[in-house]
């Protein structure tokens, strides 16, 4: 594990921040939260959504068009508030899965079924992060996606639908996307893990 530098991640943090002010694309924020993001007043939060709508940094996007950042994440804090569950947890959780699979054949971990796809290429984090977390002083982690996961659990038939790479937006942005193919359903996901009494 890397030991965190405080000053070089704040300074880092600093120059990121300036340059999403200036409207430099790719928008990028590493590693802030969503709530982080809107409690910096120089953010523009505008390029930020249209960079996430279908056809911009993905093809199927990370926010429905007209959908609000700030407004997606509000609604899945709350969900997430009201189940008594953390981000890390769950990040945990998918991270267990993904572990668990295997990459020719369904997979059997504990009342899970898993499918694992690999895609064509990689999805970047919508965020501009990159695999490089150690210059935020940060243990090193997966900032893209290749797989997509398909999970059911064997005692309901509830399934569940993600990519590789929502282990990291859920860890570091708290963000579980917004009401497109990619959405990661919070409530959803904590019942069929069973994470926390379910």
């Amino acid at each position: 594990m890397v030991i965190p530098n405080k000053e070089k991640a704040q300074a880092l943090k600093e120059e990121r921040l300036r340059q999403i002010s200036r409207g430099n694309k790719p928008v990028i924020m590493k590693y802030l939260t969503v709530e982080e993001i809107y409690e910096e007043n120089s953010v523009n939060i505008e390029n930020l959504e249209e960079n996430m709508i279908p056809g911009k940094s993905s093809d199927g996007g990370f926010l429905a068009v007209g959908e609000k950042l700030m407004e997606v994440y509000k609604v899945d804090k709350e969900t997430i508030k009201r189940l008594g569950v953390d981000y890390s947890r769950i990040a945990e959780e998918l991270e267990n899965v993904i572990k668990a699979s295997s990459a020719t054949e369904i997979t059997t971990y504990r009342n899970l079924s898993i499918t694992k796809n690999a895609t064509f290429g990689w999805q970047d984090c919508p965020f501009g992060c990159t695999d490089k977390l150690e210059l935020m002083g940060l243990e090193s982690g997966n900032t893209k996606g290749s797989a997509d996961y398909h999970v059911t659990n064997t005692d309901t038939g509830d399934e569940l639908f993600f990519s590789d790479l929502h282990i990291h937006l859920v860890r570091d942005h708290h963000f579980f996307e917004g009401h497109t193919k990619y959405r990661l359903d919070p409530e959803q996901c904590i019942k069929i893990l069973r994470i926390k009494g379910f």
